[in-house]
């Protein structure tokens, strides 16, 4: 072999071995990605604030729109915006509490997300679609149960004669 020859077979490999650290790296920036995003879920369920990343993380990142021109400042409404903005996909009140705050709204309270939550629950726009903590839009999960629905507890009959029976005592 002579120098031209082992100089392009170097090229060659080196090209190739690009090509496949290219690849490697857009599966690994794809994991991380999903990494950041179930870390932020994580965030939100520990409570933790989101604005500070773990050692040896990047902060998660949501990205939502912020449509044009004045936003209400009614918390329920900035919350039904960032909801529809997501297309349906469901959120973790504290997430959902940090971009309804990034928005401007007014959520006084020792804690903001409880504040907001006990807004979704009076406001028949919202559900919990599939467990505590996480909310969207009813029209996007119109057989989920309304968040301020309760169960009517039913007393038996046993219970029902107990009470009855306390009642005459004073009366």
């Amino acid at each position: 072999m002579n120098f031209d020859e082992v100089v392009l077979k170097e090229r060659q490999r080196l090209q190739e071995r690009r090509q496949a650290l290219l690849s490697q790296s857009a599966s690994i920036q794809e994991e991380l990605m999903e990494l950041d995003r179930r870390l932020g879920h994580i965030h939100a369920l520990l409570r933790e604030d989101m604005d500070a990343p773990s050692p040896g993380s990047a902060a998660p990142e949501v990205s939502v729109e912020v449509s044009p021109g004045p936003e209400p400042a009614d918390p329920a409404e900035l919350a039904f915006s960032v909801l529809e903005q997501r297309g349906g996909e469901p959120m973790h009140y504290r997430e959902l509490a940090r971009l309804v705050l990034e928005r401007g709204a007014d959520l006084a309270g020792a804690d903001p997300a409880q504040t907001l939550v006990s807004r979704l629950v009076r406001d028949e726009r919202f559900v919990r679609p599939f467990r505590r903590g996480w909310y969207a839009l009813r029209m996007h999960f119109p057989r989920a149960r309304s968040v301020g629905k309760r169960k009517k507890t039913t007393r038996s009959e046993g219970e029902k004669q107990r009470v009855a029976k306390a009642r005459r005592r004073t009366s």
